[in-house]
């Protein structure tokens, strides 16, 4: 089967970046029994499963974002072309293909005294994700990470 073969998920990653700038934000993923990006999948926009729906990939950003700072965000995309990455689903155990959007996050301001990072969470440079010896971390994160070092939109 080739890489174009497996079905596509489509997933929206969050940069969540500490003060400095040089680390993000990865969250304990009790399911995926991992730690990763902050990530949503990109569900159907207003009932609709329309592939590619900028809308829908901000909502899902925005649930991520949330998510992991515990309070109302701020999302602006990343306009940053990352190449789809083929990894194995730890929900059903087959090959996939992730597309994901990335976007950078931070809480609201009138609201970031309210931000509540999770119990479990890293905070990593490009280059300690990239190194490999930490784990375990999500594939397809690192991948994504990895394209984001390469083209220049990331410290690494």
């Amino acid at each position: 089967m080739s890489e174009s073969e497996y079905p596509t998920v489509e997933v929206a990653a969050v940069l969540v970046l500490d003060q400095p700038k040089k680390r993000m934000l990865w969250m304990w993923n009790a399911r995926w029994r991992l730690f990763a990006l902050p990530v949503c999948k990109v569900r159907p926009w207003q009932g609709l499963r329309v592939p590619h729906s900028p809308a829908a990939a901000r909502v899902a950003a925005e649930r991520a974002a949330a998510e992991a700072l515990g309070t109302l965000v701020v999302v602006n995309e990343v306009t940053f072309g990352a190449q789809p990455v083929v990894d194995w689903s730890r929900r059903d155990g087959r090959r996939k293909r992730y597309a994901m959007t990335v976007y950078r996050a931070d809480p609201h301001p009138d609201h970031a005294k309210h931000a509540r990072l999770p119990d479990r969470h890293v905070w990593l440079t490009a280059d300690e994700v990239l190194k490999g010896e930490l784990t375990p971390l999500s594939g397809p994160c690192r991948e994504l990470v990895r394209q984001m070092v390469e083209a220049g939109w990331l410290p690494g």
